[in-house]
């Protein structure tokens, strides 16, 4: 089993990628749902921003390893301004079982994680990646921080919680004042944008929501209902948020908001649009609502000031920093990351 190489992904290599998937994924999980074809298409191919993706295969051509990783547009705020740049989050990596003997430094998952930073991370080429960033699983934690350059930056992950009943959404409605939150159609998809355009200077680190990214994420998604909300004041957008109600997760269904855009330190905003997941929450029956903001968000404080406690994640967030002009010190105090800036809601 020691006869393998590594090359770029090439068109027609999708099916063996996603069969290897659903076959590695698959082993030791019960609750595991078999990825279709036309996920992994939207997930890599039809991403605006295209995707990085290196195979491992065999002496046979079989593909029997995939490192591969989802670029977004990102933007860092620097001594000139901002500046757009290139991120990726790495996703679906895995090594057939028959190859993974070991996990030395010339295994092929090492081998293959190391060529992808050669081939992908020089930030001074054309589209290399400033940071790759990722949520690593409890047998690829240690591993990466100790061959690959993990970093940890939040680990573990917080999140913002609340439990509520039929009362908060009508207590939330009071703090929102004259802000009024309603489900949005897609078509207002480009209104968000322009949102989020506006309070872009806010965000010192993050990926940028962008209308073709926003399409791609949100309104697109095979098999993920996500909904959209906006809210105004005076008739004049204010912010949004996009959110997914009765996913199961850790056993139970939940409400989670995804994506927040526009002012994080609205009050009446923030409450306005949460007021309305919580009530399309309680109309379903899920009493309990879930978002993921980073301490360098200023939501933090408005979310804890409309009653939503703080709790650890079983994630681990971290990056490998390629970039020259800032440091780990420096993205632990400015990077913005949201639940749908990761695959896992």
């Amino acid at each position: 089993m020691s006869s393998w190489s590594i090359r770029p992904f090439e068109p027609g290599d999708e099916e063996a990628c996603l069969a290897l998937f659903n076959r590695v994924f698959a082993a030791d999980n019960p609750d595991f749902t078999p990825r279709d074809l036309d996920t992994w298409r939207h997930t890599y191919e039809r991403n605006p921003c295209g995707h990085k993706t290196l195979v491992g295969v065999d002496a046979d051509g079989g593909i029997v390893a995939n490192y591969s990783s989802c670029p977004v547009k990102i933007q860092v705020q620097r001594p000139g301004g901002l500046e757009e740049r290139v991120a990726c989050q790495v996703v679906d990596s895995c090594v057939d079982m028959a190859y993974r003997r070991s996990l030395r430094k010339n295994s092929l998952f090492i081998t293959i994680a190391n060529e992808y930073q050669r081939v992908f991370c020089d930030p001074t080429q054309p589209g290399g990646n400033d940071y790759i960033y990722g949520l690593p699983n409890e047998n690829h934690y240690p591993l990466g921080t100790r061959l690959l350059g993990y970093t940890p930056v939040h680990c573990p992950l917080p999140r913002q919680y609340r439990e509520f009943d039929a009362r908060w959404s009508g207590e939330l409605q009071a703090r929102a004042g004259d802000v009024v939150a309603e489900d949005a159609p897609w078509t207002e998809l480009p209104l968000v944008a322009e949102i989020a355009a506006r309070h872009a200077a806010a965000m010192p680190l993050g990926n940028v929501r962008d209308l073709p990214y926003l399409e791609w994420r949100y309104r697109d998604w095979p098999g993920r209902p996500y909904g959209l909300i906006v809210a105004r004041r005076g008739g004049e957008p204010v912010g949004a948020v996009f959110y997914r109600v009765g996913v199961p997760w850790e056993k139970k269904p939940v409400a989670v908001v995804l994506d927040w855009i526009g002012p994080g330190d609205d009050e009446q905003v923030v409450a306005a649009l949460l007021a309305r997941v919580a009530a399309n929450a309680w109309e379903r029956e899920h009493p309990r609502v879930e978002t993921w903001v980073t301490p360098a968000m200023p939501h933090v404080a408005t979310l804890r000031s409309l009653g939503l406690g703080q709790e650890n994640t079983q994630f681990n967030l971290c990056m490998v920093l390629f970039s020259r002009d800032y440091d780990i010190p420096w993205v632990k105090q400015h990077w913005w990351l949201t639940a749908g800036d990761t695959d896992i809601y």
